[in-house]
């Protein structure tokens, strides 16, 4: 790469904060960070059709402010089609709207035209959240068992780096993997037994960190759902999104 696209890459990266990561690996990053990787070529980029799949998914508020302000500015220079289910993204950018269902085209609106139908397209809430899991607080899995049908875990994510690094462990092979399993004090044994070369960490005084996006059907549920999240652990991160889908 010359001189020149270096530096336009570096200023690429700069816009989403990430210049220090530049000569990292890919398989090193967050999912957050990859995906402003991914958004800053778009900075590098002069194409006249730009697509863009969920361009605010595993970002923090501030990573999301930053790529609708990089969305509204490429426009002037690029048509940009994006692919997302959050009414409030279409929102902010006061896009025109092609709603798919199936894989077929339901209908073509203008912006105007898209907020005068999206009352009856508010299928439920997702809410998005970081939390430094307390250890005592069991698998969120059960803890949202008592919702029913009326709430569904869409996304439940370990970020085993930053949980090796909490432990003090630097050195993490390119293709480590871990799972995290609540069991019974006394299941524990027999799980060691059957589980031969597996590490199992029991009574440490950990936090695990989790990403976890949750579909709440019924708004009303919201305030119950975030007051739950928040009670499993430190939250470092929370957000709340509406999602296009038809009501029953």
């Amino acid at each position: 790469m010359s001189i020149e696209g270096q530096a336009d890459l570096r200023e690429a990266l700069s816009y989403f904060g990430i210049e220090g990561l530049w000569r990292e690996t890919i398989y090193r990053l967050s999912a957050g960070q990859r995906k402003r990787v991914e958004l800053s070529k778009i900075l590098l980029r002069r194409a006249p059709y730009i697509l863009v799949d969920e361009p605010t998914a595993n970002l923090d508020q501030d990573g999301r402010l930053r790529t609708i302000e990089l969305l509204k500015r490429i426009s002037d220079r690029s048509l940009v089609m994006i692919a997302t289910h959050e009414l409030d993204l279409i929102e902010e950018l006061r896009a025109d709207v092609i709603r798919l269902k199936g894989g077929s085209v339901e209908g073509i609106y203008s912006y105007e035209e898209f907020t005068r139908i999206s009352d009856r397209l508010v299928g439920g809430y997702i809410i998005s959240s970081k939390i430094l899991l307390r250890r005592s607080s069991g698998d969120p899995r059960r803890i949202l068992e008592k919702y029913g049908a009326s709430v569904e875990i869409l996304r439940f994510e370990v970020d085993y780096r930053a949980l090796f690094r909490s432990l003090g462990i630097d050195n993490i092979p390119e293709k480590s993997s871990v799972s995290i399993i609540w069991v019974r004090r006394e299941d524990l044994e027999k799980m060691q037994e059957k589980m031969q070369g597996a590490t199992i960490m029991s009574g440490l005084d950990i936090q695990i960190p989790v990403s976890i996006d949750i579909l709440a059907r019924d708004r009303s549920l919201v305030p119950r759902l975030v007051e739950d999240i928040m009670s499993m652990g430190e939250t470092e991160d929370l957000r709340i999104s509406r999602v296009i889908s038809e009501k029953p």
